[in-house]
């Protein structure tokens, strides 16, 4: 049976903001401030405020140049909530949507406030470069977090030849090989109806791009880099 451990909203967010580089920055000019402060004041008469000041240099650069420097980036890929009225996702079934790899995900009227319906959404083209690279990303992301009422849906408009083509290329083997597809299902939009409504009502019109559901409700859309982070907070558990 699968354990879900839940995952304290303090780890996820240290996990988010760590960041190597404003990390060596950070010791880099902290050590410059304590060197400087060195020069002024001898060392048997430091008193804390004399430590104080390298230790907020310190800070204040890993805050600028990690933490707020990854929620910029957020804002500028689509990680941060669109000011959108209508947020409903239109339905993932019926004829307006057919599936070459793995089942449909349960209808969204199956969720409840206690046990919700999760389903996670990656909009591609199976042309697109972009869209090939982070692919992967979105199946380890399944792997972590399926289950428990959530369900990953690779969603094209490509046809289902191209479709068909791509679950192919990346299931037969060799550099393109991605381990764990099974855990997700890739569906095409037949008519482009359902890609098509949610780009019109995020004003997004690039791909690829993902789409985070709740009981029919769409809490979240962005990049797919930040996906996994985003998942940790609002689905709060991932699967051994």
């Amino acid at each position: 049976m699968s354990n879900f451990l839940k995952v304290s909203p303090i780890v996820s967010f240290l996990k988010r903001a760590w960041n190597p580089m404003a990390f060596a920055q950070a010791i880099s000019l902290g050590g410059l401030g304590m060197c400087l402060t060195l020069s002024i004041v001898p060392f048997k008469n430091l008193g804390l405020r004399d430590y104080a000041f390298p230790l907020a240099v310190a800070v204040y650069v890993y805050w600028r140049n990690g933490v707020l420097n990854q929620q910029e980036l957020g804002a500028e890929d689509g990680s941060q909530e669109n000011d959108v009225e209508d947020r409903k996702c239109p339905r993932l079934g019926g004829r307006s949507v057919e599936y070459v790899n793995g089942p449909s995900p349960p209808p969204f009227s199956s969720g409840t406030q206690v046990n919700p319906v999760w389903n996670v959404l990656f909009v591609f083209s199976t042309t697109c470069k972009h869209s090939r690279s982070n692919f992967s990303g979105f199946v380890s992301a399944a792997q972590n977090f399926v289950g428990g009422g959530c369900s990953f849906v690779a969603l094209t408009r490509d046809g289902k030849e191209n479709a068909e083509k791509f679950v192919d290329s990346v299931t037969s083997g060799g550099r393109a090989k991605v381990r764990g597809i099974e855990k997700i299902s890739v569906a095409v939009d037949i008519g482009g109806d359902v890609i098509g409504k949610l780009q019109r009502q995020f004003k997004i019109d690039t791909v690829p791009h993902c789409y985070v559901v709740k009981n029919g409700v769409v809490e979240w859309d962005g990049h797919p880099s930040s996906l996994e982070s985003t998942l940790a907070l609002m689905v709060g558990f991932w699967e051994d």
